[in-house]
């Protein structure tokens, strides 16, 4: 690379910022696992509705939950 130092380092920082951005972009997204937790959520409820309530489904309901709740969490940190 030629230039002056302040060229350079400018030249620099560009290549950072593309390989940061291109980085970002694939870093899963908190919106997509929120939203994918929801959708797993909405299906249990859906399948729930025609099976007897056993400790097994509240307990999976529960699991399902939690995660919705930490995904939102995520989300919102994010």
């Amino acid at each position: 690379m030629k230039g002056s130092p302040f060229f350079i380092w400018e030249e620099k920082l560009r290549r950072l910022k593309a390989i940061l951005k291109s980085w970002v972009k694939s870093l899963p997204s908190p919106a997509n696992e929120r939203k994918q937790a929801h959708d797993r959520l909405a299906q249990h409820h859906a399948q729930s509705e025609d099976v007897e309530i056993t400790k097994e489904v509240l307990d999976k309901e529960a699991q399902l939950q939690q995660t919705f709740h930490k995904s939102c969490l995520s989300e919102e940190e994010h």
